[in-house]
């Protein structure tokens, strides 16, 4: 292995750690606020890299008040991880396209 290649692994497992542990929290809160949810992309995949977001969709028809809720809990999982979420709400995707980014 290059001194190259050693550091992009070491980064990307960094990277992978801090993930993880976003996920671990955010998916408790998601459940604490009984919000379907479906994780998809390289994370998901498990073949999430040093540059790589978690890519998450919120499955239920959510009202303002539920929404915001789940936007902070996701903004703050972010910041506090130095991880990107790219959240997605399936109401506003329409089925062919939620379905195709979950590969139903």
């Amino acid at each position: 292995m290059t001194k190259m290649e050693r550091i992009m692994a070491e980064r990307t497992a960094t990277h992978r750690a801090r993930a993880d542990r976003l996920w671990a929290g955010l998916k408790d809160d998601l459940d604490c606020l009984g919000v379907r949810h479906a994780l998809f992309g390289s994370f998901a995949a498990g073949v999430f890299m040093a540059h790589s977001d978690i890519d998450l969709m919120i499955l239920d028809d959510l009202d303002t008040e539920r929404m915001s809720k789940v936007e902070r809990a996701v903004s703050r999982a972010s910041s506090t991880h130095g991880v990107k979420v790219d959240l997605l709400f399936a109401q506003y995707l329409g089925k062919e396209n939620v379905d195709a980014l979950l590969g139903s």
